[in-house]
Order: structure tokens, then sequence, then C-alpha cells
């Protein structure tokens, strides 16, 4: 090449070398880029099968981050019951009323304030004494007193009795929980505080009738001061005499009603009424939130609605928590043979459409919603009994979380 033809490919080629230094620079500055930002994943991608069925699938990040986690449902035996709905009716066997057994001064026992209204009381402590004005004892306080011891005696026959059925309820209720939790912790807890009720209560109907006995055999000798205790426990809704007044025999002093055992009516739905129902029964109340309690059948109401089919339960609660007018719904053992169902974590199902979801991982990382039926729900778990397969991978934390996602990619609706 002649000296003429490389002056004129001189400008051509800085040109190509000086396109090259500015490609090469670019490439680091891309490289240098996407060092600084990489590649994103998308944390919630929201797909759509042919059926139209919608499942969410999750980075391990992603499900980290709203602490979800998945669990194997546990399956239970459901017995079959019959769901009723009434209210606590109030009970005059219930109302106690606490007399003097002598003429004298009512006076306060050692340590121990007189009742006020409201006030709780127990059937084994003494709320006062009283001073006796007189000795030896009238022929009617003798025989007031005899009566008393009787009664007192009947009231220890008729507790032992009530002991032996408490116990025997007890130790069913600790065996069914063991086995396979058919029967709540609740329930159990309920039937060992009945149980300690009982002994409550028959160790005081041996202490009246100790104290009775010195008063009737005692002779001339002076009479002692009488401790007064109550006849069963219950809340004071009356005070009619204070300490330091001068009391006649049989005059009232305190009147209280034990909320320890309430009756309940309710009506059976027109569609269960041909159902045959066992005695056995558990009731849960407006005013004490989720927990059931043991009841039984005491027969028909007096009164219903004219639709469904009416009945009384009793219902015991040591807490002394329930109260005439509260709302309860009565859960009624049927005939009918227990059935399998699922247990599940309360939280893991959502509300949705007015009906029940859950959602379940179908591969890893990747989540749909299933529909179930709830047999039943309380205590924290729910039973489901159809729509789950029995080895189905459920969310149990962060369902609330997945249907958010959800109905977001769908553009609104929300959990109801």
């Amino acid at each position: 090449m002649d000296e003429s033809s490389r002056r004129r490919c001189a400008p051509i080629a800085a040109a190509f070398s000086l396109a090259a230094l500015l490609a090469a620079s670019c490439a680091r500055e891309g490289v240098e880029a996407d060092e600084e930002h990489p590649t994103e994943l998308v944390p919630f991608l929201v797909e759509r099968d042919g059926a139209g069925t919608t499942s969410l699938r999750l980075t391990a990040e992603s499900r980290a981050a709203i602490g979800l986690e998945v669990a194997v449902a546990t399956p239970r035996s459901a017995e079959a019951v019959v769901l009723a709905f009434g209210r606590i009716e109030a009970d005059g066997s219930s109302e106690s009323t606490l007399r003097a057994p002598l003429a004298g001064r009512l006076a306060e026992h050692a340590g121990v304030a007189w009742p006020e209204l409201g006030s709780q009381v127990d059937a084994d402590a003494p709320l006062a004494e009283l001073l006796p004005r007189v000795m030896p004892l009238t022929p009617s306080e003798h025989a007031d007193l005899e009566l008393r011891r009787a009664e007192a005696e009947s009231t220890l026959a008729s507790v032992g009795a009530a002991l032996s059925a408490d116990q025997a309820a007890l130790e069913r209720a600790r065996a069914l929980n063991a086995d396979d939790q058919s029967v709540a912790d609740q329930v159990v807890e309920a039937a060992s505080a009945l149980v300690a009720t009982d002994l409550a209560r028959r160790a005081a109907a041996a202490r009246a009738i100790e104290t009775l006995s010195a008063l009737l055999d005692g002779g001339r000798a002076p009479l002692p001061a009488w401790p007064l205790l109550p006849a069963r426990a219950g809340v004071v809704v009356a005070v009619l005499a204070q300490p330091g007044e001068q009391v006649e025999a049989g005059q009232p002093l305190l009147r209280t009603i034990d909320f320890s055992e309430v009756d309940a009516e309710v009506v059976v739905p027109p569609g269960a009424a041909a159902e045959t129902l066992r005695e056995e029964a558990t009731l849960q109340a407006s005013s004490i939130g989720a927990e059931w309690l043991p009841a039984r059948w005491v027969g028909p109401a007096s009164r219903g609605d004219g639709v469904g089919r009416a009945l009384r339960l009793r219902v015991r609660d040591p807490q002394r928590r329930l109260r005439p007018g509260d709302g309860v719904v009565a859960r009624l053992a049927t005939a009918r043979p227990a059935r399998p169902v699922l247990e599940v974590p309360a939280a893991a199902i959502v509300r949705y459409g007015g009906r029940d979801w859950l959602y379940v991982e179908v591969e890893a990382g990747r989540f749909t919603r299933r529909e179930v039926t709830l047999e039943r729900a309380e205590a924290g778990v729910a039973w489901v009994g159809s729509g789950l397969a029995a080895d189905a991978r459920v969310v149990v934390v962060g369902a609330g979380e997945l249907l958010s996602e959800e109905q977001m990619a769908a553009g609104g609706g929300g959990e109801e």
C-alpha cells in the first residue's frame, strides 16, 4: 500500500478503534450495573390454570418473611351432635336463706367480714356467730335443731351420691381426653372442679351434724356460740341483719342464689326434631366466651317457640359465671355414630364469600385455597368434616396473608 492509501485509511482505523473502546466501556458499565442491581425475584406470584384454579407461588424468603408454617392435619373422631339455642332461666330452687337457729345476738366471726350485696359466700366458710340468748332450749328450738340435724344428714347422704357420680364422670372424661382428645381439656377441668365442690359440701355437712349434735346432746350446759354457715354457696342478693343486732329464732339473716348449677331452656331446630338424642350435652354461654360446660337433661322445657322441640338442661359451672337471660348454644349428643374429622388450628381457617377455606401446599412453595366444611370450631382449633385430604399440608400460620395477596391480585375483595 502506498503512502497515499495509508493516509486515506488512517481516519477509518481510528474510528473503528474508538468504537471498540466505547463498546468495551459500555459492557463494563453494564456488568457493574447488573452487580449493583441484581434481578429481583417476585415474592408472590399468582397463577391460574386452565380450570380457573388460583394458586400462589412464594419464594423461600417470602415464606420466611410472613412466618408461614405448614403442617398435616390431626385425625380426630367427632361425636354426632345437634345444636340448640336458648337462654339461662331463673330457677327458684337455687335460692337459699340463712336463718338464725336460736334467739340471740349476731356477732362477727374472727377475721371474717359480714357479707355485702353481691358478695360470694362458700358453703364451708363461717360467716358469723350467734351468741344464744336463752338456756336451756325451748321445745320449739329443740325441734328446730332436730330438723336441721336431719337436713344436714340428708345433705351428707345426697352429696355422697353426687360425689360418686361426679368422680365417675371425671374418670370417664380423663380417659377420653387421654385417648384421642374427643373430650376437651376444659371438660376435664370442669369435672374436676365439681368433685372438689362435692368434697367441700360433704365436709360442711359433717361439721354441721357435729355442731348440732353437741347442742342437742348438751343437756343444761351453757350453749356455745353457734357458727353460722350457709347451707350452700352462692351470691348474696339480700342482707337482712347486721352484726350486733338481736335476732329471733328462725329470723332470715341473708338470702343467696347459687349460680354453680343453673337451668337453660333451648330449642332444637325443626330439621333435627326426629334425631334420637342422648342425655349427654355441653353448653356454651355468650357471657363466658368459647368454653363449653357439661350439662344434662332435666326434661321438656316449660315453654318453647312453637316451632322446634324445647328442652330444659341443667349446667354446672363451679366458677358461677352464668346469669338468667344469658344466651346459650347447646351441643346435644345423638345416637348417630361418630365420624372422622381432621383437626387444624383455628387460625388456618379463613372466611371468604360466606364460606370457610384453608390453604394447602400442593407442591413446594405453591399454595391453593380449598373450601372446607367445619364440623365445629372451639378453643383455638377447628374440626374439618370435608374438603381436606388426610395427608394434605395445611397452612397453619400465614393463611390470612395469602388470602390478602390473592385478593389484591384479583383487584379487590377481602377477608370476611
